[in-house]
């Protein structure tokens, strides 16, 4: 029996945790920033698997949010301690964990 549903895939609650520990959420993003900018500001702190930066389609932007997910865990914990304040584009950005963004 699946304890966790994400993505539409079931998960163990051990893997789940797993999946969370590659992934971080970048906020406050700048509506002008394109995909590329942050990626490059968040390429220094380890290989990049993907980027989820949704788009609104009626106000033709992205929603000032993104998905980062790292090829190794240390990347993302590292990203989160070094670049959550910074600021990117005119606007401090708030880096969380997956797992911290969802237990608020």
């Amino acid at each position: 029996m699946a304890l966790c549903r994400c993505a539409f895939i079931d998960l163990s609650i051990d893997k789940f945790l797993e999946y969370c520990l590659y992934r971080i959420y970048i906020g406050s993003i700048n509506f002008g920033i394109q995909e590329d900018v942050v990626k490059q500001a968040f390429l220094p702190f380890g290989p990049i698997k993907s980027l989820s930066l949704p788009y609104d389609t009626v106000l033709r932007k992205h929603k000032g949010f993104a998905f980062l997910e790292y090829d190794i865990p240390e990347a993302a914990s590292l990203a989160v301690e070094q670049m959550n304040g910074v600021m990117l584009g005119g606007f401090s950005i708030k880096v969380r964990t997956l797992l911290a963004c969802l237990l608020l």
